[in-house]
């Protein structure tokens, strides 16, 4: 459980920038209307769970000082210019994506979100959005899942990532091993 916390949770540093990346932009990605539409549809708790006020400023890089997270996205959208619809909706979508970032912890791994229905193309249709969803839409605008990330969509079993991190991990230390006998030899 330690190591593939450890997964997740270097997992989700390389997530939040991918976050950050991706909503750095003027305009949404593929899907985005599509996805909050579905979002906010299936789950009315969604805006108010888990603190995800402080994930949404942190990803569109306006953390503010003090801890006053509302009035930082409150400041973005403030700060638009009348024809900044765009934008507007790139923030709407970082509202959306950050509660459900927030939903995503280290130990997410510990259950899976498979898509319920898999001849379903897009996200599962349970009635809570999930860190599944999340990841799925990530990985439909380009982010690369990491193995841990691919247990929480339901793609791989914790079982098999935990024994290919063993495998590495005991690989990595004969390698050390065996570079601090050169080291000693020379």
């Amino acid at each position: 459980m330690i190591a593939l916390n450890k997964l997740g949770e270097a997992a989700g540093v390389v997530r939040r920038q991918f976050l950050t990346t991706l909503l750095s932009r003027k305009t949404p990605p593929k899907g985005a209307g599509v996805f909050v539409a579905d979002g906010l549809a299936r789950d009315a708790h969604l805006l108010v769970e888990h603190h995800g006020q402080g994930v949404t400023a942190a990803i569109l890089g306006s953390a503010p000082k003090g801890g006053e997270e509302g009035a930082a996205i409150r400041n973005l959208v403030k700060g638009l210019p009348e024809n900044g619809d765009a934008r507007a909706q790139v923030i709407i979508l970082a509202i959306v994506l950050g509660a459900l970032e927030s939903r995503t912890p280290k130990d997410a791994w510990r259950h899976p979100e498979p898509i319920r229905d898999n001849t379903e193309a897009r996200w599962s249709y349970g009635h809570r959005m999930t860190s599944g969803d999340l990841l799925r839409y990530l990985a439909d605008n380009g982010y690369t899942l990491s193995p841990i990330e691919q247990v929480i969509t339901g793609d791989r079993k914790a079982d098999e990532v935990y024994d290919e991190y063993r495998a590495e991990t005991s690989a990595q230390a004969n390698d050390d091993a065996d570079d601090d006998e050169a080291t000693d030899a020379a």
